[in-house]
């Protein structure tokens, strides 16, 4: 265990008792905060699961409707009237703090969009495969926003960990064995300084008694 290199002071024993209240304090608000990301790291880890397994089972059922709509229409069909269609979504990112860190929340808004071509230029499959991708839409959204809270979670979760094992490994012990070593040469200067106080006064006393008995 290794001090800090300090002068044996009452006013540096004041302080690095101090920094000692203050480290152990810290190691405590860290650890808290730790259990509480990691809480919140373990809903979030099972949540991003299931919006990436959504996500994908949303994804097959547009890809599906999308190769029903190009049998129906023909490729270059579906491409003209898809190229026609204008995009009525709107994507806004927001952030919530977790004790401390920035975790998004995606909001979708998605309008009602114009229909720029006749019905009968379209088929209940492309109509079909609209809805599908929208649905989609809103699964890749739900999903890359539990798996960038995981990321974030994951990484504050290790920096507070490396935090509160530099505190407890190296901080705190240094600062305990600087108390320490201040305290204990503290108290031998006092108990050195009390006695020479003492062989003073018997000095002192000795002398006065000699000066009696020569009077």
């Amino acid at each position: 265990m290794a001090r800090i290199k300090a002068a044996p002071t009452r006013s540096n024993l004041l302080r690095y008792r101090r920094d000692l209240a203050f480290a152990r304090e810290g190691h405590d608000l860290l650890d808290q905060k730790r259990e509480v990301l990691i809480a919140e790291l373990m809903g979030s880890i099972q949540a991003a699961e299931d919006a990436e397994a959504e996500a994908d089972r949303k994804l097959a059922l547009a890809l599906a409707a999308l190769r029903r709509a190009r049998i129906t229409m023909g490729s270059d069909h579906l491409a003209s009237v898809a190229a026609a269609l204008e995009s009525c979504t709107d994507v806004k990112v927001v952030e919530r703090s977790v004790m401390g860190v920035p975790v998004p929340r995606v909001e979708l808004e998605a309008g009602q969009p114009p229909i720029p071509y006749s019905l009968a230029d379209s088929t209940a499959a492309f109509d079909e495969t609209v809805g599908t991708f929208s649905e989609a839409m809103k699964a890749v959204c739900r999903s890359a926003e539990l798996t960038i809270s995981v990321m974030r979670l994951a990484s504050e979760v290790k920096k507070t960990q490396r935090r509160i094992n530099a505190l407890k490994n190296i901080f705190i012990p240094d600062y305990e064995a600087t108390v320490k070593f201040i305290q204990e040469t503290l108290e031998e200067q006092d108990r050195e300084a009390f006695t020479s106080m003492k062989m003073v006064k018997r000095m002192i006393a000795r002398k006065e008694e000699a000066a009696r008995a020569s009077a």
